[in-house]
This record gives C-alpha cells, sequence and structure tokens, in this order.
C-alpha cells in the first residue's frame, strides 16, 4: 500500500462523516469543537501513525489540539495488530491491510469521533 493508497483510504473513511482534506489532514468542524485526523509518517521507516484530536473552539490554540489522540487499543493482540498494519514495509496483502485496518479505524477511532461533541463528551472520554 502506498502513501496515496492511505490518504485514499481515509477519505473513503472520513468524507462521508463530513470531514474536508487538506494535504495529509481531514478536518471538521462543530458548534462546540473541531476534529482533526492526521497521517504521520515515522522518521524510521515507512510505518505510519493515525493522530487525531479535539479543539475547543473558544480556547486558545498554541499547539496542534487541545486534546490529542492516536488511533490504538487497550487490546495487546489489537494493539499488536495495528501497528503491524501500519507498517507497510510488513508483507501484507493490499486487501487484507485495507479490510482491517478499516475495521480498526471504524471501532477504535471512528465511533469515537462520531459520539463527541460537547465538552462533557471529552470529560466523559477522558474519565474511561
Amino acid at each position: 500500500m502506498t502513501r496515496k493508497d492511505f490518504e485514499n483510504l481515509m477519505s473513503e473513511l472520513l468524507k462521508p462523516l463530513g470531514f474536508r482534506k487538506k494535504r495529509h489532514k481531514w478536518y471538521l468542524d462543530g458548534e462546540v469543537l473541531n476534529k482533526i485526523v492526521e497521517l504521520q509518517k515515522s522518521m524510521y521507516g515507512d510505518m505510519y501513525y493515525i493522530n487525531y484530536g479535539y479543539i475547543f473552539k473558544d480556547l486558545e490554540l498554541d499547539t496542534f489540539v487541545h486534546i490529542f489522540r492516536r488511533l490504538g487499543s487497550s487490546d495487546k493482540d489489537e494493539q499488536k495488530r495495528i501497528l503491524r498494519l501500519l507498517n507497510f514495509e510488513n508483507n501484507i496483502p493490499d486487501e487484507v491491510r485495507k479490510a482491517e485496518l478499516i475495521e480498526l479505524i471504524k471501532k477504535n477511532m471512528l465511533r469515537e469521533l462520531e459520539s463527541v461533541h460537547t465538552a462533557e463528551d471529552i470529560l466523559s472520554l477522558l474519565q474511561k
């Protein structure tokens, strides 16, 4: 899978939710919170991270986001799988990589992004 393929996959998942793409980031403006998703390439190989976060519209911002998150899982095996799929140096067929990434992104990131809209939602998320 190339970076372009990866970006296209992310666009397929995020654009139906209202995100708009600018370079390697996707933005969604809300009433209280803005949401950002970013692809980050590792400096140590063909490995990627999916960072995302929340910006409170009424607070000054001097960093990437107010609340930073990264695609991951509290389940050890699932976390290992995420890291393996995001390492494009691993010999995983593109269709398998794509299908598994879609499932894991929906489960571990998109559900959250779709459910967080207010400061109270953020507090609830952080308390988990």
